[in-house]
């Protein structure tokens, strides 16, 4: 599929978002969408209930304090935003 509107063009070549989002997989929540921004400009993780688990240093696996490193040592990302919504069923279901 191609990006409309030459909206794609540069994006082959590397990447320099400034903000990491956090966001619930909720399909009707799309950070890129709620933020008005073009492809690029965030660093997305997405999971239900937009959960950051705490450190811990041991053998598993991490993925999302995987992207979270990523993103501040390797993107040097300036802000990080942890993004809930109303109504949301992972919260629901984890109290």
């Amino acid at each position: 599929t191609r990006i409309k509107n030459g909206m794609g063009d540069g994006l082959g070549s590397s990447q320099s978002p400034k903000i990491l989002v956090i966001g619930c997989a909720d399909s009707r929540v799309d950070p890129a969408a709620i933020f008005d921004c073009a492809p690029g400009q965030l660093f997305v993780v997405r999971n239900v209930a937009n959960l950051m688990p705490p450190y811990c240093k041991n053998p598993t696996l991490h993925g999302v304090s995987a992207a979270l490193e990523y993103a501040v040592k390797a993107l040097k990302v300036e802000h990080i935003v942890i993004m809930g919504h109303g109504g949301c069923g992972g919260v629901k279901a984890s109290l």
